[in-house]
């Protein structure tokens, strides 16, 4: 049976072509704002990644960029690193979204390796909002090796979002790894790279006995075919 974090998302699960995506908000860095982009970007993540309008999640991180000074970023990196598993959690998804310096990434991969599953799933997170390809390896690595369904999943997602036919590998790998969880993770970040070595894979998973893993499938297959109808359009 799917945990409730993972049904959550299977029933919210819907097309990444981002049809009935809001339009995107303008920067702005009021206070109110700021908080505003927190909650999108929250929301966005556990809608499945950001499937619904990726480039508005990016715009509210950028936003919370611009309203952050390094007096601000130290703090962060010093909670992410002591205190409740919480706290902890919350400042490393706060450093990915409000910093995008290399300590942050440091800080952000270190994390990955943290006794408890809550920090390396925000650990996961912050990866994800941080959006540099360099963080691939470490991200696959937890994929492949983390004990944590929800981790590995985040990780997933994660590497969906970082646009790296490097991660094609290791996704591949995780949609038949027999947990459904993180094969579902997998097969949408699959989708989101619609990179042609895995399309194959990615059909076959459509008759899945896992609904889960089926519904990820399907919504991921969308993406395949959206990008060979739109192929040589220009603006894709």
């Amino acid at each position: 049976m799917a945990s409730k974090w993972l049904s959550g998302w299977l029933a919210k699960l819907s097309s990444p072509l981002g049809d009935d995506a809001p339009a995107n908000p303008a920067p702005n860095n009021d206070a109110a704002e700021i908080r505003r982009a927190r909650q999108l970007l929250d929301e966005q993540f556990r809608a499945g990644g950001g499937i619904i309008n990726i480039q508005a999640v990016q715009l509210a991180a950028a936003n919370y960029r611009a309203a952050m000074d390094a007096e601000e970023i130290a703090v962060l990196r010093e909670r992410a690193t002591r205190g409740s598993d919480a706290g902890r959690a919350d400042a490393l998804v706060a450093l990915g979204i409000r910093s995008d310096d290399a300590g942050t990434l440091v800080a952000l991969t270190e994390a990955l390796l943290a006794a408890s599953p809550a920090v390396r799933s925000a650990a996961a997170r912050g990866l994800l909002h941080y959006a540099d390809p360099a963080a691939v390896p470490v991200l696959a690595q937890t994929l492949l090796n983390d004990d944590s369904t929800e981790v590995r999943w985040c990780a997933a997602i994660a590497l969906g979002w970082l646009d790296s036919p490097d991660a094609v590998p290791a996704l591949m790998t995780a949609a038949g790894c027999g947990d459904p969880g993180v094969q579902a993770g997998a097969l949408w970040a699959l989708g989101h790279l619609h990179d042609p070595r895995s399309e194959a894979l990615v059909d076959a998973a459509k008759s899945h006995e896992d609904e889960v893993v089926r519904t990820a499938a399907q919504v991921a297959m969308t993406a395949y075919d959206f990008q060979r109808r739109n192929q040589g359009k220009p603006g894709l």
